[in-house]
């Protein structure tokens, strides 16, 4: 964690209100990045069905590239549907101290978020899924028994 990777899987309840909880691992990755109970959430780039997480510095340089690389009057059709689906569909939101972090209804709606959150850590940023559309999704077998196994033992509980 010291070097801020975001690393691991963490399933999570989701309150009657659409709240979860950030891992305290997480967090303190997020407050290395940032320096703030802060963080960025939006659907995932490439499509598949669960969010992506960014602390905010790390969208702060995704903006800065994106204006380096292109001049306001030289962006391509291409570049202005990447733009949009980076900004137009980010979030950002605070979470509490306790890591506590209400999910916006249309990213719920868009990953299928009803009762539990899977989250896994993805080096600069972490995605969460709704664990049974991960199951369909999952093409590595290690990761998919360890999340079965985790599902598991939170469905008994």
């Amino acid at each position: 964690m010291a070097d801020g990777l975001f690393e691991g899987i963490h399933l999570n309840g989701v309150d009657a209100k659409g709240r979860i909880s950030i891992p305290a691992p997480f967090r303190d990755v997020l407050q290395v990045k940032s320096g703030e109970r802060r963080l960025v959430l939006m659907p995932h780039r490439k499509m598949k069905p669960c969010l992506l997480a960014y602390d905010t510095a790390k969208m702060e340089r995704m903006n800065a590239a994106k204006r380096e690389r292109f001049a306001e009057d030289e962006i391509s059709d291409e570049e202005e549907e990447d733009r949009l689906a980076i900004f137009a569909l980010a979030h950002r939101l605070n979470y509490e101290e306790a890591g506590r972090l209400s999910l916006p209804e249309d990213l719920r709606d868009y990953a299928g978020i009803d009762d539990l959150v899977l989250m896994f850590g993805m080096g600069d940023n972490f995605q969460i899924w709704r664990p049974e559309t991960y199951i369909e999704e999952a093409k590595n077998e290690t990761v998919l028994r360890i999340v079965k196994s985790k599902l598991a033992r939170a469905r008994k509980s």
